[in-house]
């Protein structure tokens, strides 16, 4: 079953960890207000808090890891809890480690890795510097549509977007979140180690003993259609401009013969890390000279992970002008 919102609430909540005290878990962003929950004192309010911000992370059944340090591995089902200080964003496979890399790993054991993530959703955002305010004025200004906000308990609020649909591979994610990246740069000063897909952010309703402060749940939202994400990204990516029609007329012709092996393979699987750059820009080369059209192309390399870069698009126009003037790949 997928992710029905709840009513958002904002709400003060005693919520007690022990006999020793009380800790206050406030929800100050909510897009929605419950008028009979301004002083809410059942902490089964909290527990619906929780439960609704891991709902709309994780899909009814998925597991994930949750850890005391940033060191863990281990992968349980996915319930909201607070007694641990970080989980990993990104569903795992809870039955086996696909990719074993130390002498003590073991495939029949599920541990937190990024080539174990099964479902490719979240982003997590994070800043480490300025007051949170600053923060919170920074992601507001920048329009960037997010899911859910967590404050650290330290000097940083996590946010997250969580994708209505989730992208189909790990490479799709990759270049996802390096456009989102990019994006808010400069204006966001973004922690980058946070690219990975099974990077930890922070439990909401956790006690830091490090701060002696409480991790708090600040907002739930609503998953993300990858359209509004991509309308949002649109604003800061350059516009993609077709060549001219009179240079697209000395390329009007097609010999479908003479489309590479390796380029049929790159349009089915794309590229290795590392290797993309120039994969696209020989698979280019070949399309064009063989006849396909500029925005034709673009549309066949985006369909490999559905979207395209500033730097995708700027290749692919370099390699047009190759075959226009007629230089050898």
């Amino acid at each position: 079953m997928g992710w029905r919102p709840r009513r958002c609430i904002w709400a003060k909540v005693p919520f007690h960890l022990d006999i020793k005290f009380s800790l206050f878990f406030t929800l100050v962003h909510a897009t929605e207000v419950h008028p009979d929950f301004s002083e809410a004192k059942d902490t089964r309010i909290l527990e619906h808090m929780l439960k609704d911000f891991y709902d709309l992370l994780f899909d009814r059944g998925q597991s994930t890891c949750f850890s005391s340090t940033v060191k863990g591995t281990s992968v349980s089902r996915v319930r909201a809890r607070t007694d641990n200080m970080f989980f990993a964003i990104n569903a795992l496979d809870a039955t086996k480690d696909r990719q074993p890399t130390e002498e003590y790993h073991r495939a029949d054991r599920a541990r937190r890795a990024d080539h174990n993530v099964i479902c490719f959703r979240n982003f997590l955002i994070e800043m480490d510097f300025g007051a949170l305010s600053d923060q919170e004025r920074l992601i507001k200004d920048s329009g960037l549509p997010w899911s859910t906000c967590v404050a650290s308990g330290g000097r940083s609020l996590h946010y997250l977007i969580s994708l209505r649909d989730p992208l189909s591979d790990r490479l799709a994610y990759a270049r996802l979140v390096k456009r989102i990246y990019s994006a808010l740069s400069p204006r966001v000063k973004i922690d980058v180690a946070n690219k990975n897909p099974s990077r930890f952010s922070r439990c909401p309703g956790a006690w830091r003993t490090d701060k002696n402060a409480l991790q708090k749940l600040m907002a739930v939202r609503d998953r993300v259609d990858l359209a509004v994400l991509e309308l949002w990204l649109k604003r800061f990516e350059p516009r993609e401009v077709a060549p001219s029609v009179e240079a697209a007329q000395i390329l009007n012709f097609r010999s479908p013969s003479r489309i590479f092996q390796s380029t049929e393979q790159f349009l089915k699987s794309g590229a290795p890390a590392g290797e993309w750059n120039t994969g696209l820009f020989r698979a280019a080369c070949n399309l064009f000279s063989v006849g396909v059209s500029f925005e034709e192309a673009i549309g066949k390399f985006r369909m490999i992970t559905g979207t395209l870069d500033a730097r995708d698009t700027a290749t692919i126009k370099s390699a047009y002008r190759r075959v226009q003037t007629g230089a050898s790949v």
